[in-house]
């Protein structure tokens, strides 16, 4: 009995110990990826992030030698060369379209027209301010600008972001074509939206020298109230806008501007070539531009004119000292044979008779040229000549009539 008894117990203790050796056992042979032993340390296998190594591993066995990853590549890449020759496609119509509105027919502003364009632009917005290749780079605003619709360009500017800076491949903004065309209202217009009286092109004119180049007066005031120091301002030729006025014969502009204190400043400046306003109409043979130049209008109380004196400020004898040997507005005059400029220049107490060029006086030159008229000039003339004469004689005497344009 005590035997029998003896075996239970060691058959008891051999169990305990061998479910204790298999226990231990089965948890000495789990690795991390247990999920007994992942949620014994609190971690969640799903959530681990394989290493850089697995990645590297999986990316090669999906994609055997790389050909895969290019071919992803190539396929991107014809993509974009579609997606660009779509947009490419849709700029290039947009361009064709809206230019064709536009020179339909330039005078209708009927509510179906203006429909039409409206319902183009609101369809390519996006579109405004990219320039047009085909047309010299203008955008959507230099092309309702040079059709003189204000209304339109109110409403790129205003509704649709159009920029009033863009330039054309000349350089030039809405308001050089706005100046040109003598809009008043466009030139209103671009200006209330931050346009830049003072601008250049590439031939350095600014929207003054346009309008001074169309001889549209109203315009130019328009622009100077804006940008009044523009008046100084010179071109890539060293052209003020009063050589640009006098060299277009715009005899309004010229006296428009002589009447501006700042024009003082300028009216001796010489350009690229050392040639100064003066010695350009004489050149010309623009004898009322020289009298304006050299000559102001006295006016009465009813603002009639009724007297002229010698403008102050003129150098009369100023002379190319660079080119042609110094030769002075008097002798450019009497080589060329302009009579009437030379008398105008005669009439100055302040004229230099004697003042040569290549060795020759300007005498001379007009008995060398064979201009009898002018050589009388010289003869007759002395120091009392400007007011010696009765006023009706005098070479400016129609600087006292009541309109004069022409020469």
């Amino acid at each position: 009995m005590g035997r029998f008894m003896m075996m239970q117990v060691l058959a008891a203790q051999l169990f305990l110990v061998t479910h204790a050796l298999r226990s231990f056992g089965h948890y000495n042979r789990m690795d991390d990826t247990s999920p007994t032993h992942s949620k014994r340390r609190g971690k969640n296998p799903a959530r681990e992030r394989p290493s850089l190594d697995q990645e590297n591993s999986s990316r090669r066995s999906n994609t055997p030698d790389g050909s895969n990853a290019a071919t992803g590549v190539a396929n991107k890449k014809q993509k974009q060369v579609v997606t660009d020759r779509f947009e490419q496609e849709k700029v290039q119509r947009f361009h064709d379209a809206f230019p064709s509105l536009l020179n339909e027919n330039l005078s209708d502003d009927s509510p179906g027209h203006q429909a039409l364009i409206k319902n183009l632009i609101r369809s390519s917005r996006q579109l405004i301010n990219v320039p047009n290749q085909a047309d010299k780079s203008k955008t959507s605003v230099h092309l309702a600008a040079q059709s003189g619709k204000a209304w339109l360009v109110k409403l790129l500017l205003e509704d649709f972001n159009g920029d009033v800076t863009k330039t054309d491949c000349n350089n030039a903004t809405p308001l050089h074509y706005a100046s040109e065309s003598g809009d008043e209202l466009m030139i209103q217009t671009l200006l209330q939206f931050g346009a830049d009286a003072c601008q250049k092109n590439r031939a350095g004119h600014a929207a003054i020298h346009t309008a001074a180049a169309a001889g549209n007066v109203t315009i130019l005031s328009q622009l100077l109230q804006n940008a009044e120091s523009c008046l100084t301002h010179v071109d890539n030729a060293g052209n003020t806008i009063l050589h640009v006025a006098v060299m277009a014969k715009h005899i309004p502009v010229v006296n428009f501007l002589l009447d501006q204190p700042a024009t003082q400043s300028i009216l001796d400046v010489k350009n690229a070539e050392s040639k100064t306003a003066l010695y350009i109409a004489a050149e010309d043979g623009s004898h009322t531009i020289v009298a304006s130049l050299l000559y102001t209008k006295v006016r009465d109380e009813t603002g009639q004119v009724v007297d002229v004196r010698a403008r102050a400020g003129v150098d009369v004898n100023t002379s190319k000292s660079e080119f042609n040997f110094g030769a002075t507005p008097l002798f450019a005059a009497c080589v060329c044979g302009h009579t009437e400029v030379a008398k105008v220049l005669l009439s100055r107490f302040d004229i230099d008779t004697k003042q040569k060029s290549t060795g020759w006086t300007p005498a001379a030159a007009a008995k060398n040229s064979d201009q009898k008229d002018i050589v009388k000039l010289f003869k007759k003339r002395n120091s009392k000549f400007p007011c010696c004469l009765p006023r009706s004689d005098h070479p400016t005497a129609f600087l006292c009539e009541p309109e004069y344009t022409g020469e």
